[in-house]
């Protein structure tokens, strides 16, 4: 969904809500800048699978006061906020450690799989993932020679 299609159904969601609570059927052109001016600004990444419930929460988010963001918004800007960057260690060689890594892959974390099976150069996963990748690696041989730098991801 377009941050533009999340405006229109927000907009629509916004006169539905009114129609059904009571309130005045009309939305004003402030009103209507201000929903486009909050909503524009929600990366489009951040809205869960349903957006009917979306734009009603954010709806809800909006008319009310004090304003209390969504939780699906809540849980992606967490997340966001607890990126970690995972990199290759062109320093090391850690060959041993690589050797039995890739026959090993399958308790690896799903986000995790393309630094260790296609050897990209980096990846952003979750805070949890990195610990679980960490959790992974560190129970094959040759961890210590360090085959990954791990840094936090600016949001």
């Amino acid at each position: 969904m377009t941050k533009y299609e999340f405006f229109l159904l927000t907009t629509q969601t916004l006169l539905v809500a009114r129609v059904t609570r009571g309130a005045p059927r009309t939305i004003t052109s402030q009103e209507c800048a201000a929903i486009m001016s909050d909503a524009w600004k929600l990366d489009p990444a951040c809205l869960p699978e349903d957006p009917a419930q979306a734009a009603l929460d954010f709806v809800d988010y909006w008319s009310s006061a004090p304003r209390q963001r969504p939780k699906w918004l809540e849980d992606w800007e967490e997340e966001r906020r607890n990126r970690v960057r995972i990199s290759l260690n062109r320093a090391t060689d850690a060959r041993a450690w690589w050797m039995q890594a890739e026959s090993l892959a399958e308790g690896l974390p799903p986000s995790c799989r393309d630094i260790v099976c296609e050897r990209v150069e980096h990846i952003v996963v979750s805070g949890a993932d990195a610990d679980a990748f960490k959790s992974w690696g560190e129970s094959i041989p040759g961890w210590e020679d360090a085959p990954f730098l791990f840094a936090p991801e600016p949001a």
